[in-house]
């Protein structure tokens, strides 16, 4: 009988990160911007297709639901944005605005 040496695979099967992995949280935070700044469908991540993407792009990660999607993520992403807006516009002296109203 031949043995066969175990693959690293073979120990990683079936597991997935723990929600406060940084693993997890780094690619939860990606998947936000993702979908925030490229105005992407939040259906998006329901869609199997997208899914088998992630997974083979990392078979340990979850997906989120697009319930927490957009009652938890994108507004924690959003409340991070404002701070970070506020921050930056009390600093400035000054702040011009320029509108392009043709555009739709």
């Amino acid at each position: 009988k031949v043995l066969e040496q175990a693959t690293v695979d073979s120990f990683i099967t079936g597991k997935i990160y723990d929600q406060n992995d940084v693993r997890q949280c780094r690619a939860i935070d990606a998947l936000t911007s993702l979908i925030a700044e490229n105005m992407l469908p939040l259906s998006i991540v329901e869609s199997p297709s997208f899914r088998k993407y992630c997974h083979s792009l990392d078979a340990r990660f979850v997906v989120p639901s697009r319930k927490h999607l957009s009652t938890f993520l994108l507004a924690k992403k959003d409340e991070a944005i404002k701070s970070k807006l506020k921050y930056i516009l009390a600093k400035a002296e000054g702040v011009s605005l320029t509108l392009d109203l043709w555009s739709n």
